[in-house]
């Protein structure tokens, strides 16, 4: 009899919390919890062995352990691993749902899938049941939601840079559209520009499409939240939505890129493609009278040398006479010159 006790006592302790009808993770969820810590209750406490996609790592269920949402998801289903203690005591899971106004428990199990179908979970609880003996240990949980759906008709956010080239200096637009979408009300897309040629001067809203966030420019990476003012503007074509105006600063190609994106209608949101997210690029030349990328006092003078000369004939291999005005190099020539000295930041006067 108490070999007998002995064996059962052993199972019960080593043996896995079975599952009825497991099933088979569906294609269209994943893990929402995954990495993220969950926290004994009422204290700061963080626990990530749960949540770690690791069978081996786990906790004895002595407290109980909570992880909220700031706003409500909808779960699928879930899968947990999970040892019992001593005396039959094992795991529940109470999952906080209908935005907390109901709740259901279920208990840990042996990995397999589990179909819920919970709207507006709000917290979950990890504690132990039975009272008598050790505890028993949760090894891993995994929560599961549905994946963000892709429209079929492979929406499109394009930059298209409206030169082909300028001249260090110089300013320019690019325009960001968004193409082959249908009843689209908002945007929340990256942008990301060459700051090594460009300076970034601001953004241009265009009519019917207002910028609701602050965008800071961190290194050459812009973030822009847009909406739709009214049902007028809801986007169903190729739309600019936005222009974004920058000055070339260096001789070279500059690119501007649009890195990711998510679009909403009134009832779901997307993300495009990573490939569906385009860029445009921009050939930036040397303008100033001598190419050396920059205007100088010595630029002043090469214009002053041909005053009244036929631009065409000063040595256009090697000099941009022609600055300003008609064909001939006059005031109107060196009066730009002067202005693009004096924007000019590295030319300073003698000290």
């Amino acid at each position: 009899m108490k070999k007998l006790f002995f064996l059962t006592f052993l199972l019960t302790l080593l043996l896995p919390i079975s599952k009825i009808h497991a099933e088979s993770v569906p294609e269209d969820v994943y893990d929402y919890l995954s990495g993220k810590p969950f926290v004994i209750a009422n204290s700061t406490i963080e626990n990530l062995s749960f949540t770690d996609n690791n069978n081996t790592t786990g906790t004895q269920m002595y407290n109980h352990y909570t992880i909220s949402f700031e706003n409500p998801i909808d779960i699928s289903g879930y899968s947990s691993y999970s040892v019992g203690g001593i005396y039959g005591a094992g795991v529940a899971i109470i999952f906080n749902y209908d935005n907390g106004m109901s709740n259901t428990t279920v208990a840990g199990g042996s990995g397999g899938y589990t179909t819920l179908n919970l709207k507006g979970v709000k917290k979950i609880t990890l504690a132990r049941t039975g009272t008598e003996g050790s505890p028993g240990f949760l090894y891993d949980l995994k929560v599961f939601v549905k994946k963000t759906p892709t429209p079929v008709l492979n929406p499109t956010l394009d930059v298209t840079i409206e030169k082909e080239k300028v001249g260090v200096g110089q300013e320019f637009t690019a325009g960001i559209t968004l193409k082959n979408v249908k009843d689209i009300y908002a945007e929340d897309f990256e942008i990301k520009y060459d700051n090594q040629h460009l300076q970034y001067l601001g953004f241009e809203e265009v009519a019917g499409y207002k910028v609701y966030n602050t965008p800071t420019d961190l290194n050459g990476t812009l973030r822009f939240i847009v909406a739709s003012k009214g049902e007028d503007y809801g986007i169903n074509k190729d739309t600019v939505i936005l222009k974004l105006k920058f000055k070339a600063k260096a001789i070279g190609t500059a690119v501007v890129d649009s890195t990711k994106a998510r679009i909403a209608d009134t009832e779901q949101e997307y993300d495009l493609e990573k490939e569906n997210c385009l860029e445009d690029s921009i050939i930036i030349e040397a303008t100033d009278v001598n190419k050396s990328g920059e205007f100088t006092l010595v630029d002043l003078a090469i214009d002053a040398r041909y005053f009244k000369y036929l631009a065409a004939d000063v040595d256009p291999v090697k000099y941009n006479a022609q600055q300003a005005g008609d064909e001939y190099v006059n005031d109107d020539d060196l009066l730009y010159i002067v202005d693009q000295i004096l924007s000019n930041p590295n030319y300073l006067p003698n000290s």
